[in-house]
């Protein structure tokens, strides 16, 4: 298996401006690589909603954030971002 290596990290996330609390959608969790740091800035009340249309990258977000009460793995593209986030009740997304 390979490991993903997120392009431009620092930029990406720094440009979220993320901060405790906020809820967040890594709408391609993929490999994971920018939701690891996505949680450490949104904190212990923060939530991350990690979507992804492979099973395969949904069920290493569960391997890896499975006891995390934070994270919320969900099986879809993220064409569906809207219908997913009512479903669980999300109205809104930081």
């Amino acid at each position: 298996m390979t490991r993903h290596v997120p392009v431009m990290m620092q930029e990406a996330i720094d440009g979220l401006a993320l901060r405790e609390g906020m809820t967040v959608v890594d709408a391609t969790f993929g490999g994971g690589g920018y939701s690891a740091e996505i949680l450490r800035r949104i904190g212990e009340s923060g939530t991350l909603v990690a979507m992804d249309r492979d099973g395969g990258a949904v069920a290493r977000c569960i391997a890896q954030y499975g006891e995390d009460h934070r994270v919320h793995s969900v099986h879809s593209n993220y064409s569906q971002i809207r219908n997913v986030l009512k479903d669980m009740g999300i109205m809104h997304v930081d």
